[in-house]
């Protein structure tokens, strides 16, 4: 008997013993929900960090290059006072 019709006999056999006993559903149905909130543990805060960053993601000062040449043209707003600490401006 090859692996592939092994596989079959015993996917069959198992489907059998799940159909004359039904209590034995409870666990696989148990078992993937307790995979999805799992998973859902992972996801749902790597969500949420995207959607927050989306949310600020434009919040940089813009310098023009006659107001400002050494600066680079767009900085975050925390690091801008170092910045201007630093250039001697």
């Amino acid at each position: 008997m090859g692996k592939v019709a092994t596989t079959w006999r015993l996917m069959k056999d198992s489907w059998g013993v799940l159909m004359r006993d039904k209590e034995l559903m409870l666990f696989p149905i148990a078992s993937g929900a307790a995979t999805l909130l799992v998973l859902a543990t992972f996801i749902l805060p790597f969500i949420g960090a995207t959607a927050s960053s989306l949310a600020f993601s434009d919040n940089r000062i813009t310098f023009t290059a006659s107001s400002c040449p050494p600066c680079p043209t767009s900085i975050a707003p925390s690091r801008y006072l170092a910045w201007c600490s630093t250039s001697g401006s």
